[in-house]
């Protein structure tokens, strides 16, 4: 198979960015929590949830009050413990997970998308492109600096002789 250097360029760049991508995803995935603070967090969690409600009903004398004020910590704690776990997860097919297959979808896509007959199209310039530096100049030059010598046409600035069409009243 003939392929253009460009097009096969953009190949293999396609195919390294999702092999890093790939390696980015590994990190993720075999890089766990510390087990030792996980279990510092856990039993946190416990102590709080046993010794709250004794310490809130000590100190609180409304029973209704002493119940919120003591479901709130504990109910804090605990979700964001969940929320921990849940993160710490990432693939899978849970709600929250990382889209992996929107992911690959996007890659296929990306690389299809190299094989349309059109891709391979070349860009370039048109014949009337100035490419020397001095022919550029020169035409810049040409715009700047009329027939009559003076140095108002590309400022925006009229001759004295012609009224200014931007200061000049309007007709209603």
């Amino acid at each position: 198979i003939t392929v253009a250097p460009p097009i096969l360029s953009r190949v293999y760049q396609t195919l390294s960015r999702g092999l890093v991508n790939l390696l980015n995803v590994m990190k993720i995935k075999h890089t766990r929590f510390p087990f030792p603070w996980a279990q510092l967090l856990s039993s946190s969690v416990l102590v709080l949830t046993i010794w709250t409600p004794f310490l809130v009903t000590a100190v609180v004398k409304t029973y209704w009050l002493a119940c919120f004020m003591a479901f709130v910590p504990v109910f804090g704690m605990t979700s964001l413990n969940m929320v921990a776990i849940e993160l710490e997860r990432p693939f899978g097919s849970d709600q929250n997970d990382l889209p992996l297959g929107d992911f690959q979808d996007s890659m296929n896509n990306g690389l299809l998308m190299l094989l349309h007959e059109q891709s391979d199209m070349v860009a370039h310039t048109s014949p009337q492109c100035k490419k020397s530096f001095s022919d550029l100049i020169g035409e810049v030059m040409k715009d700047l600096v009329p027939e009559d010598g003076m140095l108002s046409a590309g400022l925006g600035m009229s001759s004295p002789d012609e009224p200014d069409e931007a200061c000049a009243p309007s007709v209603p």
